[in-house]
């Protein structure tokens, strides 16, 4: 039996690499304050913590 600790990322990045994908989509961690669907950009003032 192997007592190796492997972390998640490494998990995931062992599956991955046998299927050969060339692009991984995944959701980022935080939510959008626009509900619409619709990924904007943030408004430059916000963006550089200007208010």
């Amino acid at each position: 039996m192997d007592d190796e600790v492997i972390t998640p990322a490494q998990d995931f990045l062992k599956d991955v690499s046998r299927r050969g994908y060339g692009t991984i989509l995944a959701d980022p961690p935080w939510q959008f304050q626009n509900r619409t669907g619709k990924a904007a950009p943030e408004p430059d003032d916000q963006r550089c913590g200007l208010k």
